[in-house]
């Protein structure tokens, strides 16, 4: 992986091993936070660590001041598409310090993949032809201050217009990275801008971002209102998730017993001599059951009664008790 110190020692230790080699400009790795600033032990143009501004997506250069390997080097913000390097230090990942026993690693994440060839040759041509003049206007007048104000807000208008170039059939212009960072630079430390490099690969910032950063104070209020309008106006929707599967169907209910509206079914052949008596139950109940099994399994409705003595008090007269049902058709009568 590229260089990652993070220490000054290590930072030390690479600017050594570039000097032995005679390399005079290499790309580090560098962290991302979107919403702190991130400071790495390079030192920077003014002689403080480097400050990585949160959000800031741009590369970190380490060059030397002059084309003497002996001059001082320093760590700046560049594109990361800027043909910038003549070297490369690396450091092995198998060195790379393992995470505390129940930790994470601090290996930086891998970067995103670059967009596609065609969207950025489409990009550029965009910003030769639009952005690259009306920067330089902007620019100038900064220097002279000669109507910088009416020069902003014709640039903010435009950009928030609707533009193609090539393969991009509509994109907002005021809401991509199609501006060049600043014009000579935000800071001392940050001198990354459209004065030292006018090539569109070094245009990588938000041209909302420019904007604000060069243009005048009595302008920011309508510059910020065009970037509301035009960088949250039909803003699509994220994807709806997948959605869940479907619910199995719950599983079928048991029937409800044969007559059991009537009684109790008892398979005849299951009978044991250990089993109870049956209950007492009326004729009309025999009835109905007969019919309502012989209907659902296709049997006799033939009635077989069965009565015995009544065993209550001294009445011997015959009492009904039960009955057999669909004796005709199978060898397995059920009685109820």
């Amino acid at each position: 992986m590229l260089a990652f110190p993070r220490t000054h020692l290590e930072a030390f230790s690479m600017l050594g091993y570039a000097r032995e080699r005679g390399i005079t400009s290499f790309f580090s790795a560098r962290p991302y936070s979107a919403t702190e600033v991130v400071k790495m032990p390079w030192s920077g143009a003014d002689g403080h660590d480097l400050e990585i501004p949160a959000g800031d997506r741009r590369c970190v250069l380490v060059s030397t001041i002059d084309s003497d390997t002996h001059g001082y080097m320093y760590a700046e913000l560049k594109p990361c598409s800027a043909r910038l390097a003549d070297g490369l230090i690396c450091e092995s990942v198998a060195a790379f310090p393992p995470p505390p026993p129940g930790g994470t690693s601090n290996e930086p994440p891998p970067p995103p993949p670059p967009p596609p060839i065609g969207v950025t040759a489409s990009m550029r041509w965009f910003v030769r032809r639009e952005i690259v003049p009306r920067t330089e206007a902007i620019c100038l007048a900064g220097l002279t201050d000669n109507d910088i104000a009416v020069l902003c807000n014709g640039f903010a208008t435009e950009l928030a217009k609707s533009a193609k170039a090539g393969t991009l059939s509509s994109f907002q212009p005021l809401c991509q990275p199609v501006c060049f960072h600043s014009c000579g630079g935000a800071s001392e430390q940050d001198r990354d801008g459209f004065e030292n490099c006018r090539d569109p690969a070094c245009a990588d910032t938000s041209c909302s971002e420019f904007l604000l950063l060069e243009c005048p104070v009595q302008t920011h209020a309508a510059i910020q209102r065009l970037v509301d309008s035009s960088c949250t106006m039909g803003t699509p929707s994220p994807p709806p998730g997948a959605s869940p599967p479907p619910r199995s169907p719950p599983p079928p209910r048991a029937p409800p017993p044969l007559a059991g509206s009537h009684g109790t079914l008892r398979l005849g052949a299951a009978e044991l001599p250990s089993d109870p008596d049956c209950a007492v139950v009326t004729y009309e109940e025999c009835r109905r059951a007969a019919i309502e099994v012989g209907n659902a399994l296709g049997l006799s409705d033939d009635l077989d009664i069965s009565l015995a003595p009544c065993s209550r008090g001294t009445d011997t007269t015959p009492c009904f008790v039960g009955c057999t049902l669909g004796a005709a058709v199978r060898n397995s009568p059920l009685t109820i």
